[in-house]
């Protein structure tokens, strides 16, 4: 019998060449892309009704991801070829005012359109359910230009036409469990990549990531991350997903499907999830850190053996200048502030470091020389600069709360800005962060850096200063959205004083302030 989990030789095996491996229908966990001998970019309306027909889906959802950057659902029976045929051709009319506040008077109906490489089977649904991620459009048939997705992609598109060159990203999503405790088990920080017994939740992150690899998500992997303890009568446990690099727009994507996907398996066998910053003071926050590369022509050009070359020092310089007004995009609710905090072991001043963890954006350190030494060592494997896993610029920042679209084209904003400075150098200088600033003794070593907001309300007042930036100087955002961020930081901060709340040392005030958004996002 032909042993299934045969490993094959390095020689048939390739490393890929770019960050698209080639394609092979035989092992993607899409379903669809298995049944139609196809990658998910090339699906077509076509495919779509082949399949719901052969497969007896009964019914379609349409998923469109609104304002707040929550997964939104219509659901449809299918009835006949003719009535699908439409619906995947026209879509659908949403009110537009509820979907996008900032657009009730400019746009009360719009129409949201399937994207087809977006479909998937639903692996949650008790009927047969397809669910496809669908865009905005306008009753005139035009794009939305204010939507999250069509800004993100203009900024896409400024980006590499002022830099000449390509974005990709992905994210580390972090995450709670919240269970009943268990006796012989004892609970501590010291949980990173600890395995089953003592990781209790290691199958529903096995479960989520094989589910959102069905879905169309990319993913490299899972594992426990520091956060274990017990609070008040419950067991928290951290975990992460880790996701593979693709375009902004598909990676942001992926994240938003998989919070839905780990909420509705902790829903499934009885456990509560959270991705709020903070899940209760001193103990680990959730981040959403998010890594960067850049390229030309489908080659990672960050580095160029162990140095950053200089347009990748220019956008860092740019993205550390504007980090303030980046908070209002990246960190947007009032928790987001607590887990920044002095002594909270997240990053709390705006600087940058070569695998530097306090820093705001951590070079993680590849020296590919050395892994060419590595590799050479063995004779399975075969030096290949232009593997998948190259270098990154990681910006620790943003967490679950974010709007990522915005944040995304705002920090694109903020890396052209840097490449037209032309004292990038000594600033970038100025703001290396040569030592771990979390055990760092010295105040003065601190005092060199600014801080990022530590409140709502700052990170209104950065947006407030430098918002020609986003809609004069790089015309991307259109003023009423970045009102809308302002409004809504302005009343956070008229609600719930951060500050007050830090140093007035009131547990049971603190407990009540991390309840009220441990499931906002």
């Amino acid at each position: 019998m032909e042993n299934k989990f045969k490993r094959k030789s390095y020689n048939q095996a390739k490393a890929p060449q770019t960050f698209s491996d080639s394609f092979n229908y035989t092992l993607t966990a899409n379903k669809l892309e298995r049944y139609l001998h196809k990658p998910s970019d090339n699906f077509t309306s076509d495919d779509i009704i082949e399949y719901v027909f052969e497969k007896d889906i009964e019914m379609i959802n349409f998923r469109y991801i609104s304002a707040d950057e929550k997964l939104k659902t219509i659901n449809f029976v299918v009835t006949g070829r003719t009535e699908l045929e439409n619906l995947l051709k026209y879509g659908e009319r949403v009110n537009g005012s509820s979907v996008f506040p900032y657009n009730k008077e400019r746009h009360p109906d719009l129409y949201i359109t399937p994207i087809f490489s977006t479909a998937f089977v639903n692996p949650f649904a008790i009927i047969p359910t397809l669910d496809i991620i669908c865009s905005f459009f306008t009753w005139e048939g035009e794009k939305l230009s204010s939507s999250p997705e069509n800004i993100l992609q203009n900024a896409v598109d400024y980006f590499q036409e002022k830099s000449g060159y390509e974005i990709k990203m992905f994210s580390e999503l972090e995450y709670y469990t919240m269970s009943q405790p268990e006796e012989g088990f004892s609970s501590d920080e010291g949980n990173y990549q600890s395995s089953e017994p003592f990781s209790k939740f290691e199958q529903l992150r096995a479960a989520a990531i094989k589910a959102i690899a069905q879905c169309g998500g990319k993913v490299r992997y899972g594992h426990a991350e520091h956060g274990a303890f017990q609070l008040n009568g419950k067991h928290y446990e951290q975990h992460e997903i880790e996701f593979l690099p693709c375009p902004p727009a598909e990676s942001i994507r992926q994240v938003i499907l998989s919070k839905w996907i780990i909420r509705m398996l902790g829903h499934k066998h009885g456990v509560n999830i959270s991705f709020s910053p903070k899940v209760a003071i001193d103990k680990p926050g959730n981040g959403l850190h998010t890594h960067f590369i850049l390229e030309k022509d489908g080659i990672n050009i960050l580095g160029e053996g162990s140095e950053f070359r200089k347009s990748s020092l220019k956008m860092i310089s740019g993205i550390l200048n504007h980090a303030g007004a980046l908070s209002a995009f990246g960190n947007s609710i009032p928790v987001s502030y607590l887990r920044l905090a002095h002594n909270q072991l997240s990053p709390h001043h705006i600087c940058w470091g070569p695998s530097n963890r306090s820093a705001l954006i951590r070079i993680p350190k590849i020296n590919m020389k050395a892994q060419n030494q590595r590799l050479s060592q063995s004779a399975m494997f075969s030096y290949d600069p232009l593997y998948i896993y190259n270098q990154t610029m990681e910006y620790r920042g943003t967490d679950a709360s974010a709007y990522m679209h915005f944040f995304v084209a705002a920090m694109l904003i903020a890396g052209i800005d840097g490449m037209n400075n032309p004292n990038y150098l000594q600033e970038i200088k100025q703001k290396l962060a040569s030592t771990n600033l979390y055990h760092e003794d010295d105040d003065k070593i601190k005092e060199k850096f600014k801080k990022l907001p530590e409140s709502c309300g700052e990170a209104a007042e950065h947006l407030i200063k430098e918002r020609k930036l986003f809609t004069e100087t790089h015309p991307i955002f259109p003023d009423r959205v970045i009102d809308y961020i302002i409004d809504k930081l302005t009343q956070f901060e008229e609600k719930w004083d951060v500050k007050k709340i830090i140093h007035g040392n009131d547990e049971e005030q603190i407990d009540e302030f991390i309840k009220h958004f441990m499931h906002y996002r």
